[in-house]
């Protein structure tokens, strides 16, 4: 035991070594560029400060026990830390030393305040935070009539996520339509769903969008439609139990002007080679309703569509 004790001993003192080469390394890097404001500004002063006050009593309490090799390694970060207090208050930074280190502290501080909660932003904001946002409005909206409710809830999130926007900008909007654009709601889950975000937190996306849905005690036949399908879409994402029959809606151009149309109007859609011939592809969609549904928004187009289960779907390659 006693020969482990030197072994240890020793490796400790060896380990200094590393710490002066991490310590000038660390240093060297910020020295080069102290004259640089973003520098400056990517030091935390209060996070620095922070950490001073455990270095300090680490190396006053080494010192009185006689570890000598943890007071110099506390020690040597002690004074590292200081520079780059230093460094960070914008000292060497073209007039900022005339201010004064006091002053330079001051504002330091109070700019880092405004900024303290980034971090803790960023980790609980979900990816995809924008999308979400956007499929929300647009099932609030989807009945074409906007409850305060529904606007409290969905509040509660852009607040949150520190995300703004003009409820009035997007009631104008949603009065420029003249029907759901229900291909579009969908479009914008399968975004974000492709952005391939952690399994839980599509479960809780599922859990907000079923309690927007019903926060009024009163769902629409849109409503229902819309959850039915991203339910669906959601539940095959988290590769839960269930029958995902899937359906894909053709829309065949008639003439040559519809086969220059389609593309334009409806870009999302791919064109295909199959059996009976050219036409173009959507879906695939998760439920049968959703599918009529847009069988009946291509066809107010004057666009030939039909829908058909995916399995006798018969695409050439």
């Amino acid at each position: 035991m006693e020969s482990l004790r030197t072994v240890i001993s020793f490796l400790a003192y060896f380990a200094l070594v590393f710490t002066v080469a991490e310590v000038y390394l660390t240093l060297n890097k910020l020295w080069k560029r102290k004259h640089e404001k973003v520098v400056a500004e990517s030091i935390s002063i209060m996070g620095k400060l922070s950490g001073l006050i455990p270095l300090g009593i680490f190396s006053v309490n080494y010192l009185l026990v006689a570890q000598w090799h943890g007071f110099v390694d506390a020690s040597l970060w002690f004074f590292a830390t200081l520079l780059q207090i230093f460094i960070g208050l914008g000292f060497w930074v073209e007039g900022q030393r005339r201010r004064g280190f006091f002053s330079l502290m001051r504002g330091n501080i109070k700019d880092e305040r405004g900024e303290v909660t980034e971090l803790a932003r960023s980790i609980f904001r979900p990816s995809g935070a924008e999308k979400i946002m956007q499929i929300l409005k647009e099932i609030a909206l989807i009945d074409k009539h906007l409850d305060e409710k529904e606007k409290d809830f969905i509040d509660t999130f852009a607040d949150s996520w520190d995300i703004e926007f003009s409820w009035e900008g997007v009631v104008e909007e949603l009065a420029k339509v003249a029907e759901v654009d229900y291909l579009r709601i969908r479009q914008h889950t399968a975004d974000y769903l492709a952005t391939s975000p952690p399994e839980n937190q599509v479960s809780q996306f599922s859990d907000i969008v079923n309690m927007l849905i019903n926060i009024d005690e009163e769902v629409s036949p849109e409503e229902e439609q819309v959850l039915e399908e991203l339910t669906g879409m959601i539940k095959e994402y988290l590769h839960e139990d269930g029958d995902f029959s899937h359906f894909h809606v053709t829309v065949v151009p008639q003439n040559r002007e519809q086969e220059e149309a389609i593309p334009t109007l409806l870009p999302d859609l791919k064109g295909r080679q199959m059996a009976g011939g050219f036409a173009y592809l959507a879906g695939p969609f998760y439920s049968q309703r959703y599918a009529e549904i847009m069988c009946n928004q291509f066809r107010a187009l004057n666009f030939f569509s039909v829908y058909v289960d995916s399995s006798e779907l018969q695409l050439e390659t």
